[in-house]
């Protein structure tokens, strides 16, 4: 089992329903002599996708409670090849902070770094072993104009964890999508597109299956709104209505809404960000603090950090350097940063990632006890994984305890 299922599976009351309904741009070509339309999947240098999910859960007719989710993925575009806009980049699932007015840090439940090719009508091309996103080839657009009214029907995948119990079932489904037109509502006038699917699955209709899982049924009642002056900003709402029945004679019922919105980005300008934090970092006189660029952002590694031993509490002779990392980030201005804990290689792999996981969380209270918003910061661990010395030296392990703060594209 992957770190990065360990630390999904560990969160009892999550359940694992990330939906990736686009990931590419809409580009919309409005005739100026007609009403018709061309729906097309276009190219962006870096597309960001955010998606928020509320389901209420039963189980043989019994109220389990709330359940809520948050993602967000940042994609680059890589090239375009054989009719397929290439990209890549980070998702992050975590536990979303709703319904109240607490500000928290998420811990992440769910990393990957994805691959994911799109054509012009929406197919996707992905790697096999590739977890996200979740949803393929939805939605899928004809190769051709239409107008209000008009509709078109295709295939699409969805990959399920009802249980959260990390045994994926893949679920291909028949779409019908309609073409609503442009209209005026709250927030400008949109583009319109209403689909609707239904979920419906027996053993053997998959080589991707939870073995326990005996049928799926369900219905999908999505609305996708496309702003008329920024076709970059798209919204989407996923009505769901889901049943689960396993062979054991449990029954678990879904019902909620997926909101998701996505939006092309510039991204920071690593380079000038790194120059001013070595300055900011050299000006104070702080000590063992990397600065290093990496596929997920700009990280700022900081090393022999003083835990007491086997804890997450911090001694105060780091104080300083928590203080001088606080005054840097506020003039740096990240909107989102991603603390990852690592620990030395001793003990069970379980042990490492709770007490790294913890040791991150650690970092992020310290600064958000000197006025940082704490819903800026996810955090995860990942235990002995990634050392940065060997473990073999008092020194070694000291520089594997570290801490890294990335400074995330937002």
């Amino acid at each position: 089992m992957s770190k990065s299922n360990y630390g999904f599976l560990q969160r009892r009351n999550l359940f694992f329903i990330l939906i990736i309904l686009l990931a590419s741009l809409f580009t919309v070509n409005v005739s100026a002599q007609s009403t018709s339309i061309q729906l097309v999947f276009g190219s962006s240098n870096k597309l960001k996708i955010t998606e928020r999910s509320n389901i209420r859960v039963t189980e043989n007719g019994v109220y389990r409670g709330l359940t809520y989710n948050e993602s967000r993925g940042v994609l680059s575009y890589m090239w375009h090849e054989d009719g397929f806009s290439q990209y890549a980049g980070n998702y992050y699932v975590y536990e979303a902070s709703v319904n109240d007015t607490r500000l928290i840090a998420n811990p992440i439940n769910l990393s990957e770094y994805c691959e994911i090719g799109i054509s012009d009508q929406g197919r996707y091309n992905i790697p096999e072993d590739q977890l996200l996103p979740v949803l393929r080839d939805f939605p899928v657009f004809p190769d051709k104009e239409i107008e209000p009214g008009d509709s078109w029907r295709d295939f699409g995948v969805r990959i399920v964890d009802p249980e959260n119990s990390g045994r994926y079932t893949r679920v291909k489904f028949y779409c019908e999508y309609k073409y609503q037109g442009l209209k005026e509502v709250s927030t400008g006038l949109k583009h319109i597109i209403s689909a609707q699917y239904a979920l419906r699955y027996k053993p053997g209709d998959s080589s991707v299956n939870d073995p326990d899982l005996k049928q799926i049924s369900g219905r999908h009642l999505v609305t996708i709104m496309i702003d008329d002056a920024d076709r970059s900003s798209i919204f989407i709402r996923d009505t769901i209505d889901e049943q689960y029945i396993y062979f054991s004679g449990k029954m678990l019922e879904h019902k909620g809404f997926i909101l998701t919105w996505y939006n092309d980005i510039i991204g920071m300008n690593r380079g000038s960000v790194a120059d001013v934090s070595r300055k900011e970092l050299e000006k104070d006189a702080v000590k063992d603090v990397d600065i290093i660029e990496k596929a997920e952002g700009l990280s700022l590694s900081i090393r022999n950090l003083h835990f007491v031993p086997d804890s997450a509490d911090l001694l105060s002779e780091d104080d300083g350097r928590i203080a001088s990392i606080y005054k840097l980030l506020n003039e740096i201005g990240v909107k989102k940063i991603l603390a990852v804990g690592h620990t030395a290689d001793i003990g069970t792999k379980e042990s490492q990632y709770i007490l790294s996981e913890q040791r991150a969380k650690t970092v992020i209270d310290k600064l958000v006890s000197l006025g940082m918003n704490p819903a800026m910061f996810l955090y995860e661990g990942r235990g002995g994984d990634e050392p940065a010395a060997g473990n073999d030296t008092p020194e070694g392990r000291a520089s594997n305890r570290r801490v890294e703060l990335i400074l995330l594209d937002d």
